[in-house]
């Protein structure tokens, strides 16, 4: 399917995926980045208002998916995956 986004993935989101959620959270999430995300990112996820303006959140179980849009290089970013009570609070040291 020539249409679907294609996928990035930041430092953080990385660091998320590979060392710090238990593997069946890891697991879901990226069957939902390589699979429903990558399709329709719209569709999938919601909008976030201040301070994330710009920003859209999908949910895997009690995680959140944060992620923007970028329709100029037709790409999905995803910036952070982490549990819901902290997904919304700036990342500490």
């Amino acid at each position: 399917m020539s249409d679907r986004y294609d996928l990035l993935v930041a430092r953080p989101a990385r660091r998320a995926l590979t060392q710090e959620l238990p593997i069946k959270i890891a697991m879901a999430v990226w069957e939902l980045l390589d699979g429903a995300l990558r399709d329709d990112p719209y569709r999938v996820g919601k909008p976030l208002r201040d301070p994330f303006v710009g920003q859209w959140v999908a949910r895997r179980s009690s995680y959140r998916v944060r992620y923007r849009i970028d329709e100029d290089k037709h790409a999905v970013v995803v910036l952070d995956v982490r549990a819901r009570a902290d997904a919304y609070h700036p990342r500490r040291a």
